[in-house]
């Protein structure tokens, strides 16, 4: 899936090519296919906005009216943030960190994770976002099987 702003920069085609599914960005239209449910959901890389649209509910598009239902239904979901050291200091995006986090949505921001980058050095830095990890939590949330309390 990707948001209506990423869709202008991602290469569609290539992704899928790689994934031999159909990058979705708006809801489909009736008599389409359902998409296959996911084993486990990751954003990368989360803006500020989608991370406090979140974490608060709101479902403006069709990547957040997505993920806000899983979580809701407890599938294995990782936030991999890429913000900017300003907006990582924000108390609304900190509460909404925690909020998530309480919500068993894993977002992978800190010493161990991702680390914000100073402002207007994000292009020097995005060759070292560290997808990895994202693919590593999801695999190991994933692989703990049904995890609702």
């Amino acid at each position: 899936m990707a948001t209506p702003a990423a869709v202008s920069f991602i290469d569609i085609q290539a992704l899928e090519k790689q994934t031999g599914r159909p990058v979705r960005s708006q809801h489909r239209t009736p008599g389409d296919p359902r998409s296959p449910k996911a084993d486990a959901i990751i954003i990368a890389p989360a803006t500020f906005n989608t991370i406090n649209k979140l974490a608060n509910g709101i479902a403006d598009n069709y990547v957040l009216d997505v993920v806000n239902e899983a979580i809701g239904l407890r599938v294995p979901t990782v936030i991999l943030p890429f913000i900017n050291s300003a907006y990582a200091n924000r108390s609304p995006f900190r509460e909404s960190v925690k909020r998530l986090n309480t919500e068993h949505a894993s977002v992978l921001i800190g010493p161990d994770s991702f680390v914000p980058h100073e402002q207007g050095s994000g292009s020097c830095i995005a060759k070292d976002f560290p997808w990895l990890l994202a693919l590593r939590q999801a695999e190991m949330r994933s692989s703990e099987g049904d995890f609702k309390e």
